[in-house]
């Protein structure tokens, strides 16, 4: 069974933030993952020409059926109140062996309602350290800067913190 990482906008945004202000540049790691996205989120990339940023040639693009979208929302009718994009992330989700990487708490939540596996991109971070793509001094620079920028709840940055600081 091949994993595929869904990659969201709200995450990419985050990580071309990483990369503006020097923290960290997650670009060439991401290519070693299988990375998908669906026509509506590549709409979403060109309209803040994250595109560019991260070249949609790197993903494989899950094609999505009108039919199938309608079928979910009949069955989870509060998906609907997703954007687009977003739908089209859960129907991938619900159809293949994937892991959603978003920074959007509500999909996120609604994604682990179906018992899907969804994570922030610290979690994603932390994951790396792990697989030893990144040092965990790395990850703190940008857990500090996530801190400093407001960008999660000082709550979930501890706890990221606290688990990569169990990493040997």
């Amino acid at each position: 069974m091949v994993m595929f990482f869904l990659l969201d906008t709200c995450a990419l945004n985050h990580i071309r933030e990483l990369y503006n202000y020097k923290i960290i540049d997650l670009r060439h790691v991401l290519k070693f993952f299988r990375i998908c996205i669906t026509q509506d989120v590549l709409s979403e990339w060109v309209y803040y020409n994250l595109d560019h940023f991260f070249p949609p040639t790197n993903c494989y693009i899950f094609p999505v059926e009108d039919k199938e979208l309608e079928q979910m929302i009949q069955n989870f009718p509060f998906f609907e109140d997703f954007d687009i994009a977003d739908q089209t992330l859960l129907l991938s989700l619900i159809q293949e062996s994937s892991v959603l990487i978003s920074d959007d708490g509500a999909l996120n939540a609604a994604a682990l309602s179906i018992n899907k596996k969804a994570i922030f991109l610290p979690d994603f971070c932390i994951f790396l350290v792990n697989e030893g793509f990144f040092s965990k001094k790395d990850v703190r620079r940008a857990i500090k800067f996530w801190e400093k920028v407001h960008r999660f709840r000082l709550s979930d940055l501890k706890r990221w913190t606290r688990t990569l600081n169990q990493i040997m």
